[in-house]
């Protein structure tokens, strides 16, 4: 199993004791120990093994975090752990003399030994002691020469005075001359000057960017929720003036718009528009005991599939009978036979056939024609009954969507929730650009259709929802509604009695929980500690579990700003 590690970080002015404290209290085992640039808490060998000695005894593993040479040498010496990123292997530092000699002077201070310090030549060297202040070690005599002489170290004219070579007094006054007065150079003193002001100015800048206005803090709730499905009928009418809970009628508004759509299909009949072929045919009436036929224009005689029908109308006298057989046309003089011309109903040269019998429409006449001649084929495009059905029918549904569209920006605009299942297509108007068979290359068929839709309020929908998820909820059970499931809602069509007066089912999912007011956690919890904020919304019904979380890295309290606090609230399903 892989061993956690806690980080801490810790501030540029923070004293040992701060940060033995940070350590000891850290609920990891392995703790990373982040170091400032500069950090002087750790310039000091003392202090790296103090922190050592507290880490041991509260059983904890150090790891110092530092990319800077001294700390690394410190760490050496006090046999810490260090890495130069939270992403590197910790090691040891290995000891040697130079290490040891960089930081023996800091090791002695640590250990409070006193120190006398001189500007005096190099040649008097010092010695440390527990119990009294150091003393130069002895020196050489100076030579007599320079024994009785004066150096004047004010208001004395230095080049005036003849000092002996290789006296202390001349190596005096060679060391004067080196500390003697210069005249300040102003231009620069105002540069670095004006640099350290901007520098100030930088840090301020930066501590209050960093520390004031890039803050922020997400507290994430993770809440207890259920679920429950609604499902009911509803009448929304327009002629209702407002909402009535009780038998769950909701108030509606019309809104009506027209729609007018084209289709033009090419004509696919066929006709033949040659000459149709003529002839003349000879009726008899064998009509027994009848007293004559009148035969109308327009009366046909078949030849086969072939009809041929009469130019003009004819009366034929009583049938002529010696026995039982017809000799209408034995007798024509009594009337009973007469000729008439004929035309065939078609056009063609399959019309123009020889003489011969023919069947005829009407009963007891007998007919038989001459040839039939002068019949021609000259085949056109023509509108047919298929072509204009085919443009209806291409139609259909066109204006449907943009009625739905143009019809629910009308009621949106009214601050109404459009109901496209209300939706009302009337019977279209129709205009044909030409008759069937017609000859046309082509045929436009134009509808005008008039489309109507309700739309209701939201609030008055969300009213009646709350009230069946209210109904459904059990008395006393300490839960509230979340969502009423309005959003998501599935609406259907149950029955129309008019285009203003219909009834629908609604159907969607309610969310029930403890409810939230977010401005007032993200007052109450301003400035506080994360786990303080933890402690006090865990303890509120329905909340499972509480996390904080900062931004930048560096921040750890939270803003007291509440504009710069989220609240976030995952709902979980028990």
């Amino acid at each position: 199993m892989a061993t956690t590690k806690e980080t801490v970080y810790i501030e540029a002015e923070d004293e040992i004791t701060a940060v033995i404290d940070k350590v000891t209290s850290a609920s990891n085992k392995i703790v990373a120990v982040v170091l400032p640039k500069r950090a002087t808490v750790f310039q000091s060998v003392v202090n790296m093994k103090l922190l050592k000695k507290a880490a041991t005894e509260a059983k904890k593993q150090v790891v110092v975090i530092s990319s800077e040479p001294a700390i690394e040498s410190i760490a050496a010496i006090a046999g810490v752990h260090l890495a130069k990123s939270l992403q590197s292997k910790p090691v040891i530092p290995k000891r040697t003399k130079q290490v040891e000699s960089e930081v023996i002077s800091s090791a002695e201070l640590d250990d409070n030994l006193p120190f006398v310090e001189t500007e005096e030549p190099e040649e008097a060297k010092f010695v440390a002691s527990e119990s009294e202040p150091a003393i130069p070690e002895p020196v050489a005599p100076l030579p007599l020469s320079a024994e009785n002489d004066t150096i004047e170290l004010d208001n004395t004219d230095d080049e005036a005075v003849e000092v002996p070579e290789g006296t202390l007094a001349k190596e005096a006054k060679e060391k004067k001359k080196k500390r003697a007065f210069r005249v300040p150079d102003f231009s620069n003193f105002k540069l670095r000057m004006g640099l350290g002001i901007a520098l100030v100015v930088l840090l301020i800048t930066g501590w209050v960017f960093g520390f004031v206005i890039l803050p922020k803090a997400t507290i994430t709730l993770n809440t207890d929720t259920s679920s429950s499905t609604v499902t009911f009928d509803f009448v929304v009418s327009a002629e209702a003036a407002e909402l009535n809970v009780e038998k769950a009628v909701v108030p509606a508004t019309k809104a009506e718009v027209s729609k007018q759509n084209s289709a033009t299909v090419p004509a696919t009949g066929e006709k033949n528009v040659g000459e149709k072929a003529t002839g003349t045919l000879t009726l008899a009436n064998c009509a027994k005991n009848s007293e004559g036929i009148s035969i109308p224009a327009g009366s046909g005689f078949s030849a086969g599939n072939l009809t041929y029908v009469t130019n003009q109308a004819i009366e034929l006298g009583p049938a002529v009978y010696f026995g039982n057989n017809c000799r209408s046309e034995d007798f024509p003089e009594a009337g009973a036979v007469k000729d008439v011309g004929v035309t065939a109903t078609n056009s063609g040269e399959s019309y123009n056939i020889n003489a011969r019998s023919y069947t005829s429409s009407i009963a007891g006449v007998t007919a038989s024609g001459t040839a039939m001649s002068g019949g021609t084929t000259q085949v056109v495009k023509v509108v047919s009954a298929e072509d204009v059905a085919g443009a209806k029918q291409k139609l259909v549904g066109t204006s449907t969507a943009e009625a739905i569209a143009e019809l629910s920006k009308t009621l949106e605009s009214q601050e109404l929730q459009a109901i496209a299942e209300t939706l009302v297509e009337g019977e279209p108007n129709e205009k044909v650009s030409a008759a069937v068979d017609s000859e046309v290359s082509e045929v436009t068929v134009t509808q005008t259709v008039l489309f109507s839709m309700l739309g209701v309020s939201t609030n008055d929908l969300g009213t009646l929802l709350d009230s069946k998820v209210t109904a459904s909820l059990e008395e006393g059970a300490g839960t509230n509604i979340r969502r009423n499931g309005l959003d998501t809602a599935v609406l259907r069509l149950a029955s129309a009695a008019s285009a203003t007066n219909q009834t629908l089912n609604l159907q969607t999912v309610a969310v029930l929980g403890p409810e939230f007011d977010e401005a007032a956690i993200r007052n109450e919890v301003a400035g506080m500690k994360r786990g303080d904020i933890e402690k006090l919304l865990e303890a509120r019904g329905g909340v499972r579990s509480v996390s904080v979380d900062y931004s930048p890295i560096w921040i750890t309290t939270t803003p007291k700003s509440a504009d710069k606090i989220t609240i976030v609230i995952n709902e979980l399903e028990n």
